[in-house]
């Protein structure tokens, strides 16, 4: 999406006090005192007591004290972030090492129903504001820049940038809530990377059905209007906290409009979610309609995956969760070559198709660090795509993200 002026103002506005958040995290994680300290009482003559077992370090205890006392002392702003760190085949980067996102998150509540909140991402291309709202909530908890909504009643009114709820995988663009490292081809291609748009969005749960409706600026000179729908027939209401739900269904739609409120383009998604036990399982269904114009032809993609993943224990004290994913798309004019034994095309089709097998393995150190090891298979691809340089059947990819 194009950065307009007022969101380079507020990216202005926000880096000065990114640089005092990592300036400040810096100092107080740094070994030693950072302010003198009162000298210890001197205990009376006596009997020496025995000394204590020094106590293990959890880091992410560390963190959290060090995140509530900048909490405090900004006045009530949360922060909280993640960088990532990834590293692929030659053939795919040729300086196989890269530095992804480096995310701040920022939230504050005013008041009882006012909260604000931002995420500043820097990355290669510079700084940009990832997301900025205004929530009015009548009640319901606090909101998360990005990730998934809350699961506890509420009904939420926002306003400014946000990524936008359209199917399931919105909630897994930031590096630090994906499982997998690399998102499917639904989000890559079908939408684009996935939507983040400018707007209005208003969300609600009543614990069996939850809601968002949103209206945003879109790409061109008309506006944006969708919403989904999920169901959670099996949510108990009622459970004490934390709730987590064990499935659900949704139905998104979507409409871009033109200057005179002519549809140009409608997507439609239907998506699932379960989490059976250690299992979870999470699926997918795009459509993209492109509405022929007189600069172009109709455009017709869809796409669909299916994601499994499982939390198979700890390993020497480290969650370990592997996964799988087959996702596939189609759309546009031209062939598909199959790929065989030896990556020589094997059948053709009028339609453009992709169609990929991805496995991985998710492991967390410390509950601040999270790697990712993931192994790619091109089943099938459009010989236009074939013929792109750095092409590659197999593919493997390895992420190191840091949570704080």
């Amino acid at each position: 999406m194009h950065i307009s002026r007022i969101d380079r103002l507020r990216v202005s506005l926000l880096l000065p006090l990114a640089v005092i958040i990592s300036f400040a995290l810096t100092v107080l994680l740094s070994p030693g005192p950072c302010f003198a300290q009162p000298a210890p009482e001197v205990p009376p003559a006596g009997p020496a007591a025995p000394a204590e077992a020094p106590q293990p370090t959890d880091v992410r205890d560390e963190i959290e004290k060090v995140k509530a006392s900048l909490e405090e002392l900004s006045g009530g702003v949360a922060i909280s972030g993640f960088f990532d760190v990834q590293a692929t085949n030659r053939r795919n980067d040729p300086n196989v090492v890269s530095m992804g996102d480096f995310e701040i998150d920022l939230a504050r509540e005013i008041g009882k129903s006012v909260q604000v909140a931002a995420a500043v991402v820097l990355d290669a291309e510079g700084a940009q504001l990832a997301v900025g709202f205004v929530d009015f909530h009548l009640f319901g908890g606090l909101i998360a820049p990005r990730g998934r909504l809350p699961v506890e009643k509420g009904f939420h009114v926002q306003l400014g940038r946000f990524d936008v709820p359209f199917g399931n995988d919105w909630q897994y663009f930031a590096s630090k809530d994906r499982i997998e490292y690399s998102a499917p081809l639904t989000t890559e291609e079908v939408m684009d990377g996935g939507y983040n748009d400018v707007g209005l969005r208003v969300f609600g749960n009543t614990g069996s059905f939850n809601y968002s409706l949103f209206g945003l600026r879109g790409n061109g000179p008309g506006n944006l209007l969708g919403g989904r729908l999920g169901i959670t027939p099996l949510d108990e209401p009622y459970r004490l906290k934390p709730r987590t739900r064990v499935f659900e269904a949704g139905v998104s739609l979507m409409y871009d409009l033109g200057r005179d409120g002519e549809t140009e383009e409608t997507s439609f998604a239907i998506d699932s979610e379960a989490r059976i036990g250690p299992f979870r399982v999470r699926a997918e269904y795009l459509r993209r309609d492109a509405r022929p114009t007189e600069q172009a032809e109709q455009v017709i993609r869809s796409g669909w995956h299916v994601t499994a993943a499982l939390e198979a224990g700890e390993i020497a004290g480290f969650p370990l969760v592997p996964y799988v994913r087959y996702d596939a798309v189609l759309g546009g004019p031209g062939e598909t070559e199959s790929l065989g034994a030896e990556g020589v095309g094997g059948s053709a089709s009028v339609e453009a198709r992709t169609e990929r097998l991805t496995a991985g393995l998710n492991a967390t150190l410390f509950r601040i660090v999270t790697l990712k090891f993931e192994y790619q298979r091109i089943l099938a691809a459009p010989v236009e795509t074939r013929a792109q340089e750095g092409f590659g059947r197999d593919s493997w990819f390895s992420q190191v993200v840091v949570a704080f």
